[in-house]
């Protein structure tokens, strides 16, 4: 009893288990795409990584869009997710518009599904779905008055160096 009492702890101390680490991680790096958002073609950038000592992961997104006078307008994004004991995160995006949103989300093997908002002020979904490790989909709705979801964001972006 006690050998396996020594050796649980042995395997503890050398694969700590810590939940943020083996989930998220998933998605960790730089990522960057061409996509068509709110309806523009657009250039979407997304970094995931750790902070604040490795209690957050950390999103920062970009959309940089073209207009149809040929200009540029750019959406930026950051959120953090706390990882919670029962496995799911909760956090706050703040956002280039001014926005701060709580974030509720799970995570289904390769797929973080994220809702953020209130219903009393805009409620949203974003699902990062990983392909491969080397290719994430991000799709984002907004619920609508009538209590239907409608898109208005779909990207495919790809691993890059940085």
């Amino acid at each position: 009893m006690r050998l396996l009492i020594i050796l649980s702890s042995l395997v503890l101390t050398f694969f700590p288990q810590d939940t943020e680490k083996q989930s998220l991680s998933i998605f960790y790096g730089h990522w960057k795409g061409a996509s068509e958002s709110f309806g523009m073609p657009s250039v979407v950038t997304m970094t995931w990584d750790q902070a604040l000592h490795n209690r957050f992961a950390r999103i920062t997104y970009r959309i940089d869009m073209k207009n149809e006078k040929g200009r540029i307008v750019t959406f930026e994004g950051t959120a953090f997710y706390k990882p919670q004991k029962d496995g799911s995160y909760t956090g706050a995006w703040f956002d280039s518009n001014g926005e701060i949103h709580p974030i509720a989300a799970t995570l289904d093997s390769n797929t973080l599904t994220s809702i953020w908002g209130t219903k009393e002020t805009k409620l949203g979904k974003t699902i990062y779905r990983l392909i491969d490790e080397h290719t994430v989909e991000i799709v984002d709705w907004i619920l609508k008055k009538d209590g239907t979801w409608k898109e208005f964001n779909r990207s495919i972006v790809y691993k890059t160096a940085e």
